[in-house]
Formats: C-alpha cells, sequence, structure tokens
C-alpha cells in the first residue's frame, strides 16, 4: 500500500465531520498526484455522514481527473459501505 495521504480517525460520524471535511478539502487543494490514497483500518464508528462525505470527496476528485483508494477499510467501514451500496466504488 502506497504511504496514506490521510488516515480515517476511529470516529466518522456526524460529531466529527466537520473536522474532517477541512482535511479533506485542504488534501483536495494540495495533493498533486492522480490518486489520494486514504487509510480506513482505525474506523471503528461510522454513520450516513461519513460515508456521504467520502462520496463527495470522490466526486471532487473525479471532477479534477483523480482517483481516490480507500485502503485497509475496517470492519464498521466495510459493512457501512455495503450498506450504503458504495462498497463497489473502493
Amino acid at each position: 500500500m502506497p504511504e496514506p495521504n490521510y488516515t480515517l480517525p476511529e470516529s466518522f460520524t456526524v460529531k466529527e465531520i466537520d473536522e474532517i471535511k477541512t482535511d479533506l478539502q485542504e488534501i483536495l487543494k494540495i495533493h498533486e498526484g492522480q490518486q489520494v490514497d486514504i487509510d480506513g483500518s482505525k474506523v471503528r464508528s461510522v454513520d450516513a455522514s461519513g460515508i456521504q462525505l467520502i462520496l463527495s470527496f470522490y466526486k471532487s476528485l473525479l471532477i479534477k481527473g483523480k482517483g481516490l483508494a480507500l485502503h485497509n477499510p475496517s470492519e464498521n467501514l466495510q459493512w457501512a459501505l455495503e450498506r450504503s451500496g458504495a462498497r463497489e466504488i473502493f
């Protein structure tokens, strides 16, 4: 796995979403590579707002001609992605 550009926190929920969104927006501005690598191994709790944010970030990257790779998603993150129908994207 390439060195991640960002590691999702343990809690990827509405309570933390503003801080995570700010971090991802900064990555979107400064990242020069063709792909952003995100490590999802630490995620223990995730809700719909977390899934919505990662999908929005993915769409923003596509618009810029870049890709997103989600590495080592935790079991909880995998479950949330599957339940939302977004697992095949990553």
